[in-house]
């Protein structure tokens, strides 16, 4: 999938964790300082890319400062998708 088609799924899944209050979500936007997310948001979101994906993500090694972005979110699920579960 390429990696724009991986930021728009990003923030439709945004969308159903964080109903209110969202900003234009693009590659850059940041996820605790622009969008908010919390601890509890961020797996929240995480199982929403899941679903919307398939991919599954290994809770033990998921850092919410590992992807700082948008774009960087979507590039840590790309990585995903191309690793065999």
């Amino acid at each position: 999938m390429k990696h724009s088609e991986l930021v728009e799924v990003i923030a439709r899944c945004l969308a159903e964790v964080m109903p209110t209050g969202l900003p234009v979500i693009t590659v850059d936007s940041r996820l605790v300082e622009e969008i908010d997310l919390d601890s509890m948001s961020h797996l929240e979101l995480l199982m929403a890319i899941e679903e919307q994906l398939g991919v599954r993500f290994d809770p033990d090694s998921l850092s919410l400062a590992a992807y700082p972005t948008v774009g960087a979110l979507a590039d840590f699920v790309g990585r995903q998708q191309s690793t065999p579960v």
